[in-house]
């Protein structure tokens, strides 16, 4: 950086003028030593003019040494600058300290001026590269939000939670639009999937991940546990890292799963409701329980349980989640599977009781999750459960969906040796026959429903026969 550079210039010149100062010292004591012999010659003996040999070869060796130290002396000092003269050396446009100081400032400058440069270059490339990215990301998204949320189109929220469908089953309260929440600001506690217990819910809350619990984290971010799951094969190229999402768990509720999966292998419902009285927001404990009360007919209890278990993964979400155009979670990870388990027991239990729109609503959510690949397979079952609420909003919504060709269905043909096919929505003989019905319903073009019947009958003509067996229609006669 800068600052490095600076110090290491600054530390070259302090070494410079110690050098310099070394030789000016020098050059100083030679001077008064050559005046001393000068002023006060010692006196010597008559025989002290008769020099021995060893005094002749030490001042022999003395004056070797002195050249050669005077010549070390005057490269050092041309290297430097300084005059090997014993005149002193020209000052020019000030002192000694004054040129010093002007020739720091001026290295100081010209690395600042360098760094500088160099920080500009390094700016416009990260900018560039900034740029280069964000564009590829923001048409991704663009492609995503363009196409996948049609799926959720027109959902009513309310519709996800069970009590709220039952008692407004008998009212036109369904095909009502929402009332909008426009003071902006959020609620304290939204249930999205309706509120647990009376006392689950206004006294304790489930830990996030700071305090032992589940949290949730963006494959764009830096995980907290250091893993970073790949995206899946068919949103490559159609998604970023930043629209799929992913829970988390902290230390010690892995511990809490670790206990768990003992109790489970053991076989002992009593340990295992001990375990959920002393650890209530461990989720795969709460769906286990709740399954269990469910084949036990114990379908009021098992509700409550199914709920918790849900209420953990909400409050685990990110704040803005459930609001997001595109939100994407990957089955294949392990952490997400009980959250689309506890979807698809919810799915299964409203239609069960009846509760078709609430089965409609979940299936939607389930599939936005994961469209292309669809982990639940609510896609078998998501038409039906449409034309059984006879609306005509939902209706509109299968015509739409179908025509917006947003899912594409990828299967592969054993007689041609697993080659890959694709097809719309229209290439599942489910929805291929849900289509033209729901254009009779909403339409007033019955060429057009008309057309989209014919084509059903020629591409799925064995559905026919299970249609009229269905509605006691003899055709053997």
């Amino acid at each position: 950086s800068a600052q490095a550079k600076a110090t290491m210039s600054a530390r070259a010149m302090r070494k410079l003028k110690g050098d310099n100062a070394l030789l000016i010292e020098r050059e100083a004591e030679n001077e008064d030593s050559e005046s001393e012999d000068d002023a006060a010659p010692q006196k010597k003996s008559t025989f002290a003019f008769f020099p021995s040999d060893s005094e002749s070869s030490s001042s022999k060796d003395e004056e070797e040494t002195e050249e050669e130290n005077d010549s070390e002396d005057g490269e050092k000092k041309k290297s430097h600058g300084i005059n090997s003269s014993n005149e002193e050396p020209l000052e020019i446009g000030g002192s000694k300290d004054e040129d010093e100081h002007l020739v720091d400032d001026g290295l100081v400058e010209r690395e600042e001026d360098l760094d500088a440069i160099l920080d500009e270059f390094r700016a416009q490339d990260e900018q560039l590269a900034e740029q280069d990215g964000s564009a590829e990301t923001e048409a991704q998204t663009n492609l995503l939000k363009s196409k996948f949320p049609i799926i959720l189109k027109g959902l009513d929220e309310r519709e996800l939670d069970m009590d709220w469908t039952m008692r407004n089953a008998l009212t036109a309260a369904h095909d009502e639009p929402r009332p909008a929440n426009n003071s902006g600001k959020r609620k304290n506690r939204v249930f999205l999937f309706g509120a647990p217990a009376q006392n689950d819910a206004r006294s304790i809350k489930p830990p996030n991940y700071v305090g032992g619990g589940i949290g949730m984290t963006s494959y764009s971010d830096d995980a907290p546990d250091g893993k970073s799951p790949a995206i899946p094969e068919r949103y490559v190229g159609i998604s970023a890292p930043k629209d799929w999402y992913r829970f988390i768990h902290a230390d010690s509720y892995l511990r809490d799963l670790e206990d768990y999966r003992y109790i489970q292998q053991t076989g002992d419902l009593n340990s295992l409701l001990f375990f959920v009285a002393h650890h209530p927001f461990v989720t795969d404990s709460l769906l286990q329980v709740a399954n269990v009360l469910f084949q036990t007919n114990n379908s009021q209890n098992a509700t409550g349980f199914l709920r918790r278990c849900l209420w953990v993964f909400e409050s685990a979400c990110f704040v803005r989640f459930h609001s997001l155009p595109v939100r994407l979670i990957n089955y294949d990870v392990k952490e997400n599977q009980v959250f689309f388990d506890a979807l698809r027991k919810i799915i299964h239990v409203s239609s069960i009781s009846g509760l078709w729109r609430t089965s409609l609503a979940v299936s939607r959510y389930a599939l936005a999750l994961d469209p292309l690949r669809d982990p639940l397979r609510v896609l078998a079952v998501l038409d039906s459960y449409a034309l059984v609420c006879y609306s005509h909003p939902v209706n509109r919504w299968i015509v739409e969906l179908v025509d917006s060709d947003a899912i594409r269905i990828q299967y592969t043909d054993n007689a041609t040796c697993g080659e890959l096919f694709e097809c719309g929505l229209c290439g599942l003989p489910n929805w291929s026959y849900s289509y033209a019905l729901a254009l009779f319903r909403t339409t007033n073009d019955t060429e057009r429903a008309n057309a989209a019947l014919q084509n059903s009958i020629k591409a799925f003509p064995s559905v026919v026969g299970l249609l009229l067996q269905a509605v006691d229609v003899d055709t053997t006669g």
